[in-house]
């Protein structure tokens, strides 16, 4: 029986392939050379692909740019692992998170204090979130020139941040040194240089003091070289905030016209592409007492909601000041001392946020998560959505006219101002719609959804429909020829 089988099997073998067996072969080219191209048009078509793990990113060194192509980034301070996870997956649309986890350590020169959460980092980059840890100097400008002044100590931190950030697989580092002293200044553009040299392949950002032509905060805001740093860094972050202070009394934490005269300042010497505008999340409640310093008390600073909170159960009157670009509150406390709270609302952001589209910034920064209500970042979103990808100005905007309205500048005094006799609180007016809502010529362009398909697209559904077809006449002939006789 094996020698007869095998016999056969060689006669079939030498005889060829069957009429039976050549149609099928036949037919079989006629049906699947069509539907391989039908498939391949679709997936041009329709941009199918494998699709990531939920949040992950397809190409991790772009993981902190959104979709519209715009950094959203939030700070993360004091918190646990909990709080944070939390903050991240109510903010929509945050793109990078900073937590606050690298420092120089005070107690020892040249070392760092390192406290990594590698759940954290693991939890971001399941959303698709970049994680630049921020890297301070505990607002310390003596230890800061000791470290960075002497090369093979700044050596050695260079070394041990990049360590950390390959063994933690972070995205980058967000340099966070304040307080400097004026001479420090480019020590810390040769940091951020000695920086990008060490992690090509990661982000190195950092933060800059606002200042402007007439306001200025002593060494806090000119101890930094802003033209060295656009050049060495990826991103200049501009925190914007804290124009009124425990230095400066009495005023909105970020007015808008002191945060456009701010970001026009930067962009003298940093590319709009690298500028990410920083945005507080926070308030500060002002109280009169001629026994405080300067004749004003800072009586509180808080989060948004918290300041909500407090303005709601002290029965706040309202006015809206146009040079800030916010609403004050007013109010009478048990002593008899009148009090202003220049609130942060979402509103408030998002007339600062029209500077992105004005001046085709980076993105946004704010500082902190935790403080915001979930509404900001949804209202936030949409407004970056909507924007034209960050880049200068289209050259019919007029840069004149772009910025939101400017108030008188303040005072150029970087000391301690006088006392102040009593600022009129702003009377009562229109408030300008929030800046979702707001259309103006000098806005660069803004993204626009269109139901017209391009040409290119079209065609290639006309060839997939032909294509279709041409898989239904296979089909058919298939059945014709097995149909029984």
């Amino acid at each position: 029986m094996g020698t007869q089988r095998k016999v056969a099997t060689s006669a079939a073998v030498a005889a060829g392939p069957t009429p039976g067996s050549t149609v099928l072969r036949a037919t079989a080219l006629v049906v699947a050379v069509p539907l391989a191209l039908l498939v391949a048009m679709l997936v041009a078509i329709l941009g199918l692909r494998t699709p990531p793990a939920a949040g992950a990113t397809a190409d991790p060194a772009a993981r902190h740019l959104r979709p519209d192509g715009h950094i959203a980034l939030a700070w993360l301070y004091g918190g646990s692992t909990a709080e944070y996870i939390a903050q991240i997956d109510r903010a929509d649309g945050l793109s990078v998170v900073s937590p606050t986890w690298w420092y120089l350590d005070p107690a020892r020169p040249g070392a760092l204090e390192i406290d990594t959460d590698a759940a954290l980092v693991a939890h971001a980059h399941g959303r698709g979130i970049a994680v630049w840890p921020l890297f301070g100097n505990h607002i310390d400008p003596d230890l800061t020139d000791q470290v960075l002044r002497d090369p093979s100590l700044r050596a050695g931190v260079v070394d041990q941040i990049a360590a950390e950030v390959r063994r933690s697989g972070v995205d980058g580092v967000n340099v966070d040194f304040e307080n400097l002293h004026d001479r420090t200044a480019p020590l810390l553009t040769q940091l951020v240089a000695d920086l990008q040299a060490a992690l090509p392949d990661r982000v190195i950002s950092v933060d800059v003091t606002a200042m402007t032509d007439t306001w200025v905060l002593g060494n806090w805001s000119t101890a930094f070289d802003r033209e060295g740093l656009g050049r060495v860094a990826d991103y200049v972050m501009l925190m914007a905030y804290d124009q009124h202070n425990a230095l400066r009394r009495d005023g909105p934490v970020a007015g808008l016209s002191w945060v456009a005269e701010s970001t026009a300042f930067l962009l003298r010497t940093v590319p709009p592409e690298k500028v990410v505008l920083g945005l507080p999340l926070y308030a500060r409640d002002w109280a009169e007492d001629p026994s405080a310093e300067q004749g004003i008390d800072l009586d509180a600073t808080l989060g948004m909601e918290a300041m909500a909170r407090r303005a709601a159960e002290r029965g706040t009157a309202v006015a809206y000041d146009p040079a800030a670009g916010m609403d004050v509150h007013t109010y009478v406390d048990e002593r008899g001392r009148p009090h202003r709270i220049w609130m942060e609302d979402v509103a408030s952001l998002q007339r600062k946020t029209v500077l992105v589209a004005t001046h085709g910034l980076a993105g946004i920064a704010a500082w902190r998560a935790g403080f915001e209500p979930p509404e900001v970042w949804t209202a936030l979103d949409a407004q970056l959505a909507a924007v034209a990808p960050p880049g200068p100005p289209p050259a019919t905007a007029d840069p004149t006219t772009a910025d939101p309205p400017t108030a008188d500048p303040p005072t150029a005094e970087p000391t301690p101002d006088p006392p102040p006799t009593g600022p009129v609180v702003p009377q009562a007016e229109t408030r300008p719609a929030p800046a979702s809502e707001v259309a103006t010529p000098t806005e660069r362009p803004m993204a626009v959804m269109t139901t017209a398909l391009p040409a290119p697209r079209s065609s290639a559904i006309a060839l997939a429909a032909a294509l279709l077809v041409l898989v239904g006449l296979g089909l058919a002939e298939v059945v014709r020829r097995r149909r029984p006789r």
